[in-house]
């Protein structure tokens, strides 16, 4: 597969799972100012859910500048209870929780897929030897993306600066506390993601054509992981 550039990270017309999240989760309106309150991590990049086109996103901010949407919430086959809202407050939470947990870096922090309570997920690891579980997991996948969780991570992955790539609807709430043992799947950084997130950008901004370097799968070091997340969708 020909993986283009990787303008916001996980670009797509995602739409993802969860409950209310905590007030933790900054929600501003693209082009405003980033509220003070919202503490930056020393890599300067912090995740923040924002209204755009209609819709809640999830994007990345890093020294006042900002991806386009990474995560774009609009699906409500889950009814009230987890609303596009609710789904990206949780999941823009989670996404700094993880960052927080590890130090204030997104180093070493990998996407991978797994399964939770027999539902395929997307989850956050420390090591391509941990896999996925009810607290390190950001969103369950829908009925429609439900059948090939690892296409979906390569879609999202795929879906560059041009919009080429499929958009991706998904994610549905999970709940248990049990966890799987790790899939064979692919590990992606997420390091690597933003920052190609914001060379993108950089060259957007400049007019060129030149694409940017592709995510690739890692196999990193281990390491002791960090401590989950509390709680599970």
């Amino acid at each position: 597969m020909n993986f283009k550039s990787l303008a916001a990270i996980l670009v797509s017309t995602l739409a993802l799972s969860g409950a209310v999240a905590s007030t933790a989760s900054a929600q501003v309106r693209v082009g405003e100012d980033v509220r003070d309150d919202v503490q930056v991590s020393d890599t300067g990049t912090t995740f923040y859910c924002v209204t755009s086109g209609g819709n809640f996103a999830t994007i990345a901010e890093r020294n006042g500048r900002r991806t386009a949407p990474i995560f774009v919430w609009r699906t409500r086959e889950f009814g009230r209870d987890y609303t596009p809202e609710q789904r990206c407050n949780l999941v823009t939470e989670r996404l700094n929780n993880a960052t927080a947990q590890n130090g204030g870096r997104l180093r070493n922090l990998l996407l991978t897929t797994g399964r939770v309570n027999r539902l395929p997920v997307v989850c956050y690891v420390n090591s391509d030897r941990t896999g996925c579980n009810s607290q390190n997991l950001l969103f369950t996948l829908d009925s429609r993306n439900a059948t090939n969780p690892d296409s979906v991570l390569q879609r999202l992955l795929q879906f560059g600066v041009t919009g080429s790539g499929d958009p991706i609807v998904s994610f549905a709430p999970g709940g248990s506390t049990a966890s799987t043992p790790r899939l064979r799947r692919g590990y992606y950084s997420l390091n690597q993601a933003v920052n190609q997130a914001f060379t993108a950008l950089d060259d957007d901004e400049e007019e060129t054509a030149a694409p940017v370097r592709p995510i690739t799968p890692v196999r990193p070091t281990p390491i002791r992981p960090s401590r989950p997340v509390d709680g599970g969708l």
